[in-house]
């Protein structure tokens, strides 16, 4: 899982590190967290996360909003 967070001032992503720690501990690399400093929109942080997720050699990307504005996706790298 990767988590793109563009500097919330909501806490989000000292959550998400909290929860990638845990995530981690018994499978290393489950979970990525991105803090991003400036605020560039929902399209870059998915292309942040999409990036990361080549870089990893993930085989599939889905793609949300943690506000909810948009619908989710999900594509399988060929």
């Amino acid at each position: 899982m990767i988590v793109a967070d563009d500097d919330s001032p909501d806490g989000t992503g000292a959550l998400a590190d909290d929860l990638a720690k845990r995530a981690n501990e018994d499978h290393p690399d489950r979970m990525v967290v991105l803090h991003r400093k400036v605020k560039e929109g929902i399209g870059r942080a998915h292309i942040a996360g999409m990036r990361e997720a080549l870089a990893r050699g993930d085989e599939y990307v889905a793609a949300a909003a943690g506000t909810g504005a948009g619908s989710a996706g999900v594509r399988r790298r060929r």
